[in-house]
């Protein structure tokens, strides 16, 4: 299902600059086969140009008819890697805990497959790149969560603060509050860890090696932004994957131990 409030205009990385409009999208949508968007002539000017719109085109028509959610997220993340990153926003991939996930490109937006709830983590897992480009993309609830989740942990903190029988009980904000706060955001958010997982954010190593590479990747990523508005949201792409691992470890080590004294097990091992 496709809706269309407004037309996107999408620019294209590449040495000139090249976008796609309403009108290449509905030319990726009507298209009855990829060589219907694929000419010689298209790719002689993307290479003469230094563009990719040919193969943005190819990775769209690929997105708006795939029959599973694994080959539109394919697609999703392909057409990633063509947009200009100060214009990626342009794209986002949406989490709601009441709906399936859906794709946003420009104005459109496009639903995922009835599949979704069978889907399980990418083998192999995405790039530390790739991983870094679909977190800044991903929106729970239509907030985008690398620049939100502090704020989250804000608010849980000063929650959680007003909840204490002392007055005397500030809210004081340090890196271990701030962690455990996002952990219980996170633990009511079933949805939004199962994507996360999806992508690999539950594969960080033993000595955090992955997640501070992740949180290089986005802070390069994000290349273009306000220095102190990067940090933010790299250093929320590492505390995310040492808490998405850290939650992944405790529910596969609650499901051992359910098993050796063969009592039922709460698969998800989520707050209620």
């Amino acid at each position: 299902m496709i809706t269309n409030p407004s037309s996107p205009v999408l620019l294209l990385c590449g040495d000139t600059a090249s976008s796609l409009s309403a009108k290449h999208l509905n030319e990726c949508k009507n298209a009855r086969t990829e060589k219907d968007l694929e000419s010689l002539w298209g790719r002689i000017k993307d290479w003469f140009f230094g563009t990719h719109r040919v193969d943005a085109k190819l990775a769209l028509y690929r997105m708006l008819n795939a029959e599973t959610t694994d080959v539109m997220q394919t697609s999703y993340l392909e057409l990633l890697r063509y947009v200009e990153p100060e214009h990626r926003q342009q794209l986002a991939w949406l989490i709601g805990e009441h709906e399936r996930p859906a794709f946003q490109i420009g104005g459109y937006i496009v639903a995922s497959k009835v599949d979704w709830a069978s889907q399980a983590p990418s083998e192999p897992p995405p790039s530390v790149a790739d991983m870094a480009k679909l977190l800044l993309s991903l929106r729970y609830k239509g907030l985008p969560v690398l620049e939100t989740l502090g704020e989250v942990g804000l608010c849980r903190i000063v929650d959680a603060a007003r909840e204490q029988a002392f007055p005397e009980a500030k809210a004081e904000v340090n890196a271990d509050r701030m962690l455990e706060a996002q952990q219980w955001f996170l633990g009511r958010s079933p949805s939004l860890v199962d994507a996360l997982e999806l992508i690999g954010l539950h594969r960080n190593d033993d000595d955090g090696e992955l997640a501070y590479q992740l949180r290089l990747a986005v802070e390069k990523a994000l290349g273009g932004e306000d220095d102190d508005k990067a940090a933010v949201m790299s250093r929320n792409a590492e505390n995310l994957m040492c808490l998405v691992t850290d939650m992944f470890h405790d529910r596969e080590h609650l499901k051992r131990s359910a098993l050796s004294v063969n009592l039922p097990a709460n698969p998800l091992n989520r707050v209620v």
